[in-house]
Order: structure tokens, then sequence, then C-alpha cells
């Protein structure tokens, strides 16, 4: 209803007169230490005040911090490079889900923000948008920064070189500008960051965004064993410990299916302004193809690239250590171009396939069959629209997406192990909706990124590079034929004047075939209620939509949640799931939910829940106790006519203990113990006393949210 500038007129104004109100915080970024299904940190600046908290729920409170389920105290504190950084390292978080939050200190409340963790099965396709080099231009920097809001991507891994001369000054500038990347609702991206020439010390990546080895050298698993993202240090020796960790852990990781490396320097760079990296090519190069690593993303050279499949070798045919495989080869894609200054694309090789010098990001999706790679020229920012939060892989208006002479998008597919080339719908689409990607895709439309003084650059010029010969163009035999569900595109000989001319034939939609919905139940997880369901027979890229409905009367129902489906995969049978919350307010008994399941052709259906298993009537029966709401004790007394062995245990609905004490030898008597629940989360529990292992008595404890 009002334009964003109006709404940033009026937050100015309201921070102006009511500083108070507000926490005085800012520089927001989340990180991933360990596993990104189960696990966040959230980093910021302190700029004044005092005992911070963060606050969070997997429902939006808004500014209301009694309202929220859990808090939490940084973990990490840190003066680094201007910046009181403050890191909370989150654990315990459930999949692919998505978390609101705010921070909370003495001056006040910060703007409500989220996040979502990542999936922790391979079923669900990823978005993952991979870059660096964006130096100190702003410009350039903020238009890739404002697409990340607009792709709403999984993760982002940046690959170093964030500032210019890592200095105080220039880092405060670079996660002023990192806030483009927050989405309009609040939505905060993880960072997979690498270190680059730029970061002067490991300190800098690891006091800015907490990374947890500090030879800033690491591995994480996205979606389960979908894919393992290694993160390398071009800046430490490429060998020695690092190089040995390397080949051990993709020993060890067999069983995934894809693997993803990350680092700064070019093995083999596309521009002559940069030396070769043969120390890089024999401890991380080799061990690459001798695992199976499927694509590395590389920075430093400011140019822009995308190869064959390659691998290592010094045989007939191959040029610099490299010959073109697309059996066993590694992808290699780069090479920076977040707002860097550019450089020339002036050393192309024979396995190179196409290259440029624009600003740019790759967009990747990783799917359990394949990978599909696209690059974003990023200077139209402003132009571009936003993805449907439920749809992120369609592209948004105007987006424009590289379409050099080999295609605009790189497969990698899982059956062969290749890469092919093929003509894009969705670019096509895309490119009809934007009146901008009518010029050809290796000349910008937009004014690069001015130079910036340094020794080794090129000037900014855009060049189209030499093409390789027929010999570097994909096999015909190999390439994939488009399966019913996509549209067939295919080109005629394009004239002077106009550069795509496209005739699109859509073969006839197969006839809907409806999956089968059941076992829809309600389970009790310790102080959470899982919603779960089974789904029969998904069609191949026509996923369901589910929404859980819930009644506290059962009378009005609202949606809680939104899933989408993940379509047909292995033994045809997905298993969904969505956690609730607990009110201590509303009893057990007086829940209800219900399942809409929206089916690709649009129909809808409610399907009742079934809560019977849930433990609610059994503990509604027992005496109620609540914690002191000030200090978050619970009075437990019990009296004893002879000497008894006591055990006093709270637990959750899933049986496991939240705390547990025992008591030998106590004499007759009456006693009086007590339970310190302040750090146990919002929720209802049964307490326990046993007597010489007899239950003697038994308590519902409702744990409201604690005073502060």
């Amino acid at each position: 209803m009002y334009s964003p500038i109006f709404r940033f007129v009026v937050l100015l104004i309201l921070t102006g007169f009511a500083n108070e109100m507000f926490a005085k915080t800012d520089k927001y970024r989340c990180m991933w230490r360990n596993d990104p299904a189960t696990t966040m940190t959230i980093g910021w600046n302190q700029v004044s005040g005092n005992s911070p908290t963060l606050y969070y729920d997997i429902y939006d409170h808004g500014s209301d911090s009694q309202a929220y389920t859990w808090s939490q105290n940084p973990d990490r504190t840190v003066q680094a490079k201007g910046m009181d950084n403050r890191f909370v390292r989150l654990r315990g978080l459930q999949p692919n889900t998505v978390y609101h939050f705010i921070i909370v200190d003495s001056e006040g409340a910060s703007e409500p923000m989220s996040f979502r963790t990542a999936p922790d099965h391979p079923y669900e396709r990823l978005s993952i948008i991979a870059g660096g080099d964006s130096r100190n231009h702003r410009t350039g920097r903020k238009n890739a920064n404002k697409l990340v809001s607009k792709l709403r991507p999984h993760c982002v891994m940046f690959g170093g070189d964030m500032t210019g001369s890592d200095k105080a000054r220039e880092w405060k500038y670079w996660f002023d500008d990192w806030q483009y990347t927050v989405g309009e609702d609040g939505r905060l991206t993880p960072l997979i960051v690498a270190r680059g020439n730029h970061e002067y010390s490991n300190e800098s990546i690891v006091d800015l965004f907490d990374v947890e080895n500090p030879k800033v050298y690491y591995a994480l698993n996205l979606g389960g064993n979908l894919l393992r993202v290694y993160t390398l240090n071009s800046l430490i020796a490429s060998g020695g410990d690092q190089g040995a960790w390397l080949k051990e852990d993709l020993s060890r990781s067999k069983d995934m299916t894809w693997k993803f490396a990350q680092y700064h320097f070019a093995i083999r760079p596309h521009t002559r302004a940069k030396r070769e990296q043969n120390g890089q090519y024999k401890n991380w190069g080799i061990p690459f193809h001798e695992h199976g690593v499927d694509m590395v993303v590389e920075s430093d050279a400011h140019t822009v690239k995308t190869t064959w499949p390659i691998r290592p070798t010094s045989e007939s045919g191959s040029e610099m250590g490299f010959i073109r495989d697309d059996q066993t080869g590694t992808v290699y894609i780069g090479e920076g171009c977040w707002g860097a200054p550019l450089r020339r694309n002036n050393d192309d090789k024979k396995w190179t396939r196409n290259s440029g010098s624009f600003n740019q990001f790759k967009w990747i999706f990783v799917s359990e069959n394949n990978i599909e790679i696209r690059t974003v020229e990023t200077n139209n920012a402003d132009m571009v629209g936003t993805v449907d939060p439920y749809d992120v892989f369609t592209p948004p208006a105007n987006l424009k997406i590289w379409d050099p002479s080999n295609g605009p998008v790189l497969y990698i597919d899982r059956k062969y192990k290749e890469a092919y080339a093929t003509s894009d719908p969705v670019a096509t689409a895309v490119a009809s909706l934007s009146p901008v990607s009518t010029a050809p895709a290796t000349k910008p439309t937009t004014s690069p990124t001015p130079m910036e003084e340094e020794e080794d650059c090129e000037p900014d010029e855009v060049h189209e590079p030499a093409q390789t010969a027929a010999a570097i163009r994909p096999n015909p035999k190999r390439i994939a034929a488009p399966t019913p569900e996509e549209t067939v595109i295919s080109s005629p000989p394009p004239t002077p004047k106009v550069k795509n001319i496209v005739k699109v034939e859509t073969p006839p939609a197969p006839a809907f075939v409806p999956a089968t919905i059941s076992n829809c139940r309600a389970d009790l997880t310790a102080t959470q209620l899982a919603i779960r369901w089974e789904v029969k027979g998904e069609a191949p890229g026509k996923a369901y939509q589910f929404e859980i409905q819930k009644s506290n009367d059962g009378q009005a129902f609202r949606t809680i949640a939104k899933l989408q489906g993940v379509g047909a995969q292995g033994n045809n049978t997905n298993n969904y799931q969505i956690l609730d919350k607990i009110d201590p307010a509303i009893p057990l008994t007086s829940l209800k939910y219900r399942l809409k399941a929206i089916a690709p052709n649009g129909k809808e259906n409610i399907f009742s829940v079934d809560q019977s298993a849930s433990l609610a009537a059994q503990w509604d029966k027992y005496p109620k106790m609540t914690p002191n709401a000030n200090s978050g004790l619970l009075k437990v007394r019990y009296e004893l006519n002879e000497t008894s062995n006591v055990i006093i245990k709270l637990s959750g609905f899933n049986n496991k203990a939240v705390s547990r004490s025992s008591y030998d030898d106590q004499k007759s008597g009456n006693y009086q113990k007590s339970i310190d629940m302040s750090n146990v989360p919002k929720g209802v529990y049964l307490l326990t006393i046993e007597v010489n292992k007899e239950v003697v008595k038994q308590y519902q404890v409702i744990k409201e949210q604690q005073r502060i």
C-alpha cells in the first residue's frame, strides 16, 4: 500500500523521535558452523546498550519478546574491525524450517527477522548462489546483494575478497551493504565464506563470520547426503594439513550424491593478469577428480567462465594440465565479479565452455538427478522482480540470465556425471519479459564497475572470447532428451538483425493422476506436536502444496504453516512433517488440526488429522503445577514414611528427561526440593516422583514464558 521510500522515511522519523524503542544493533548476518539442518549462527554489531538476548520461535511474534518460546544469549563476543561482534549459536533446530527472531538489549528490540534451516533429506531441490570478489565497489556489490534478497536461495557461497584492504571502515560498509540481501519480510540468507587474498589474515573471517576452524577450511552437508560443500583456503599451504584433511574427508564421503568445492584463487584463471596455481592443481585438482567432485567455484580473476567437465592429465589433447572428459570430469565455474574491477577474459583454453567479463554470480539448482548452473548478470538489479517464496526456482521478471554460444544453462547429469547444453525454456521466458535481456549476453547493457588502481588489473573493457571449434561442443549422443514435462524449444538460424528467434512446441500434457494422501496424524514430541502424513504417487515435477490448519476450539481454523511437496522420489512414497509448538494456555484436548492438500491441477482437499496417539487426555488428569514465574524454580514436596531411595524426574512428551535427581537413603519425614526450569523451553511437562522404584505421584507441569 505504501512505497518503500515512504516506509523508509517513516522509519527514520520514528527512529529519530523514539530511539529508546529500538535495540542498538546492526550489520546482521547468519552462518553455519555445523549441521545446516539443525543449527544457525546469528551475528550482529552491538552499537550500544548491553545484555543482548536473541528471542526466537517458529512463529512471528513481532517485537513481543515475551511471546517467543526460546531465548539465548551470545555465545561469543569479539572486538574486530571497529565492531562489537556478537554471535548466538543456535542448536537443536528442526530442519527445513523458518525461524523468526528479534534481538533485545537494554535499549529496546530490533526489527523482526527470520532465517530458514536447510533440509535434512536429499529429496528437496536446493537453490544456491555462488560468487566472490565484491571489494570496495559498492554499486556493483549492492546490485548483487539486492538480487540475493529477490532470489531467496538456501544459501550463498562467497569466495572471498569482500573488501579492498581489510580495513575497519571497509568492513563496516561491506556489512551495511550486505543488509540489501535481507528480504522485505526480514529473511536472512546463510553465508558459507572462504578467505581471499584481500582478507589479510584468517582472523578476519573467523572474527566476522564465526567460522569454526581457525584455518578457514571446512565442509558442510546440505540436504542430508545430497550435497557436501568444501570450503578451502587459498592463502595457506594447499598441501600439508589442509591437503591431507581434504583427501581424507573426500574418501569418507563416498555416499554423497554431489560434491562441490569453493576457494579463492582460480587454478587456471581466464585472464593473463593472474598466474597459474600449480600447487592447488596438484593438491586439490587431482583429488577432486579422484574422489568425484562435481563442481568447483573459483574467484579472484574478476572474469566470467564456465568449463566443460575436465580432468587433470598431461595426455595428448590436454591443455594446461586438463582435458575435457564428459564422463568423469569436474566442472569449474567463476571467477569473481561480485562488483570488483573487471578484467579481460583473454586466456581461454580448449576446454573452456564460455567466458566473458561483466558483473555476475552463479545461480545453481541441485536435485538428486542433476545440477543446473546459470550465470546471472547483476547490473539491472533494481528492475528485477522477486521469486514466489514457495517457488524459488522460477526466475522473476527481468532477471538477466547470460545466454552465450553454448547455451544459458550448464547441466550436470547424475546418470552420466557429465555436462551438456540445451536451450533453456526458463531463460527464454524471462527474456520475453525483459527488454534489457535482448542485448548480447557477454556485453552488459549498463556501465561496468569502475577500475580500481592496482598493478595486476587490466582495463575494465568487455571482450568477446574467441570461440573454440566444433570439437568442444557436446556429443549429441550424450545430450539428455527433454522429459514430457519440459518445453521443447528449437531455434532457426539467426538473422543479422535478430539475436534469438524461437519456436515453442509443447508436447501434450499427460493425464493428471491424483496422489494418495494417508496416515495424517499428530504425535507428541517433547514440547512440540509433529503433524505427519504420507503421500504416495506424486508425479515427477508436479508436487503438491500443503497447508496445516489449526483450531484452538475445534471450530475456527487458521493456516499456521505451508509446505511445498517434493514430487516423485525413490519408492514414490513421501513422508512429510510440520512441527507446532504447544501453548500451555490451551488444553491439548481442545486442539484440532487438519491438512489442506493442493494438487498440481489446483484441486483442493481437506484431511482430518488423527490425534488419538496424543498423551494429552492422559496428562490432563494429573494435578497441575507451575514454576515460579520470576525465578523459574519448581517446588516439589513429598513425604516419606521410611528410609527410601527417591527419584524426581521432569520429562517431555517423548519421555525424554529434562531434569532427573536421585536421593538415596533419605530418612522418613517431609521434604521440599527445587527444580530449576529457567532454561527449560515454555511448554507442558510431566513430573514423576518415584519412591523405591515405584511411581507414587505425577503432576502436569505448565511452563509459561519466564519474566525478565
